[in-house]
């Protein structure tokens, strides 16, 4: 801000009116006032000479020739402070760049294998020509959840085969499942196809595919870039989202070196803005600039008492068209089929008794202990710092003894679901959870597969062929969120029932698409259980925050409903009199258990 004298000599705040522009699409440019005053002088006349209402409107938009004159006026302005578009994002508007080189303006069909031509949807092939023609073979497939990437890529990379040999980066539990897609879809043989098994192995020179696991690319890769792949395919690239870990920084130099980069996820964005950094700087580099610049552009990154914060979010409809500008293709099911029955979601809510409660307690009552004393200390001071990683610790406590203690009422809601649908599909997070249930299904001889982190890969795909086998006696699906949320088509069953709940809302839909996806005839039902009065309550309200910002970005505009809210049930348990005792027991019945985990969150862990 800057100062003026006044009438004794004193320095005086001089008020400079402020606003931002941001890029929505080619020749649009939204101009926002930042704070609620409205402009005057100076800065009103050159707006008003522009026609740009932002005087009793918050916002309103120009055009690109407008915004080259409002830019001009700005810099000659001392009343203003405006943030304008970066010089990037510009020639992008301008299609000023990788545009403007573009060689491939017609799409070559004969260079697709034939069995992907006669099989890929009409927006299938509609992806595989748009990643050639508009991002010329290095693009981000962000096409939601099931509806078929893979076949896509195959298609795109297959195109490109005079960059071949390609190299595949996946989650090491879908190896098998890319060495099965490419045996389908293209003319090649086993013997062509190099499914990398440990750090150790030498890859052939002979062979045109090779597939490995992310967690091995740190330990090959000398040899990886001995060999020069200059194609290549990241699945599930939302595995690159930490730009500080090993794996991400030699992936993104592997992808820099090839000629054709393409990254498949669903999930480009799982938490907040910061997370797309690494994959728009994998494909173009140049349009996204260094990563600071990034994060005070889009992140509304400051400092904070602990550091850098870059958990926010700014200039969200810029960062939309960045996305889409530079590097990603994205479609939702509701778009491109229109045949697939919607998801219908629901809330079943339990109350806990008192004994379940009673570990949960005292945790409860230190975290509100906590969040008072946090005021009370100096901002930064390393007392401050011990406290907050102590509430950290006891939140994932809480967590994981929240799913402890809701053991036996999912199970007595999976039994009762088992008698009113047929197959089901049950995800939880913790091992504790997945035992319990499991010891139930024994105990009442349901018939159920389970997949978790220690199932071994080539057993995963016998599992989930049995149960969408329909003549096969396989009524449940016991899954781990982490190790069972992505790869898998399980579109026998069409009721699912999410026994714990994730941090991380693209897990979830992750999750959720297991069932929703290409081959499923029926709404699925989809049950979240909420253990009312725990960090459920927290949990819940936290993920479908989350979910607005992303679907913001992802989607641009669409509307993507109420996040994983719907309709709520309460659940009945049979022992009344149990929970008539935990309303009694209660210190204080005017509070509940949860309230100790909202009260004074300062630093806005909930």
């Amino acid at each position: 801000m800057r100062k003026i004298h006044g009438k004794r000599g004193k320095t005086q705040p001089k008020t400079v009116y402020s606003f931002t522009c941001q890029a929505v699409d080619d020749n649009t440019i939204l101009v926002e006032r930042v704070k609620s005053r409205k402009p005057r002088g100076a800065a009103l006349l050159l707006l008003e000479g522009l026609d740009i209402n932002i005087t009793n409107e918050v916002s309103d938009t120009i055009d690109l020739c407008k915004y080259y004159t409002l830019l001009g006026g700005v810099q000659s302005c001392r009343d203003i402070n405006a943030h304008m578009i970066p010089n990037r994002v510009i020639r992008l508007m301008r299609n000023d760049g990788f545009h403007k080189r573009s060689t491939d303006t017609t799409m070559k069909w004969g260079n697709v294998p034939l069995e992907i031509r006669g099989a890929a949807f009409p927006f299938q092939k509609d992806g595989i020509s748009k990643s050639i023609v508009n991002f010329q073979g290095r693009v981000l497939i962000g096409d939601e959840m099931g509806l078929g990437k893979t076949i896509q890529a195959i298609g795109i990379v297959s195109y490109y085969r005079a960059n071949w040999p390609c190299l595949i980066l996946c989650p090491s539990f879908l190896k098998l499942n890319w060495r099965k897609e490419f045996l389908q879809w293209t003319t090649l043989c086993a013997e062509d196809i190099c499914v990398v098994k440990n750090g150790k192995q030498v890859i052939p020179k002979t062979v045109q595919i090779v597939i490995m696991s992310y967690g091995l690319v740190s330990n090959m890769i000398s040899q990886l870039k001995h060999l020069n792949f200059k194609a290549i395919i990241a699945d599930e690239a939302h595995y690159l989202k930490n730009r500080k870990a090993a794996r991400t920084k030699n992936t993104i130099g592997l992808l820099h070196s090839a000629k054709t980069s393409i990254l498949l996820t669903g999930t480009p964005m799982c938490n907040r803005p910061e997370e797309c950094f690494t994959l728009i700087s994998a494909l173009r580099p140049v349009y996204v600039g260094k990563w600071k610049e990034f994060v005070l552009r889009y992140c509304d990154a400051k400092q904070s008492l602990f550091g850098f914060d870059v958990s926010g979010r700014s200039n969200t409809r810029e960062l939309s068209y960045l996305l889409r500008k530079t590097c990603m293709m994205r479609r939702l099911k509701r778009d491109v089929l229109k045949d697939l029955p919607s998801k219908l979601r629901s809330q079943i809510v339990v109350q806990l008794t008192a004994t379940e409660m009673k570990a949960m307690k005292p945790l409860q009552d230190r975290v509100e202990v906590i969040n008072k004393a946090i005021f009370r200390l100096s901002p930064g001071s390393e007392e401050c710092r011990a406290m907050v990683f102590e509430r950290q610790g006891i939140i994932c406590k809480l967590f994981h003894l929240n799913d402890t203690a809701k053991g036996k009422v999912v199970s007595e809601i999976l039994m009762e679901q088992l008698g009113q649908v047929g197959k089901i599909v049950v995800f939880c997070f913790h091992m504790c959870m997945m035992n319990t249930l499991e010891e139930k299904m024994k105990e009442k001889r349901v018939s159920y597969m389970r997949i978790d982190g220690s199932t071994p890969t080539e057993k995963r795909q016998i599992y989930v062929d049995n149960f969408q086998d329909k003549d096969v006696d396989c009524q449940v699906a016991l899954l781990s969120i982490g190790a069972a949320n992505s790869g898998l088509t399980l579109t026998a069953a069409h009721t699912m029932l999410f026994a714990s709940l994730h941090w991380v809302p693209s897990e979830i839909c992750q999750a959720e698409d297991r069932c929703h996806r290409i081959g499923q005839e029926n709404k699925v039902d989809i049950r979240y259980v909420i253990a009312k009065g725990t960090i459920d309550d927290k949990m819940f309200a936290k993920i479908n925050r989350k979910l607005s910002v992303t679907n913001s970005i992802l989607n641009a505009d669409t509307d993507d409903g109420v996040g994983f809210s719907g309709e709520v049930v309460e659940f009945e348990r049979p022992c009344r009199e149990v929970e008539e005792k935990q309303s009694q027991s209660s210190n204080d019945p005017t509070v509940s258990p949860v309230d100790t985990l909202t009260t004074l969150d300062p630093l806005g862990l909930f």
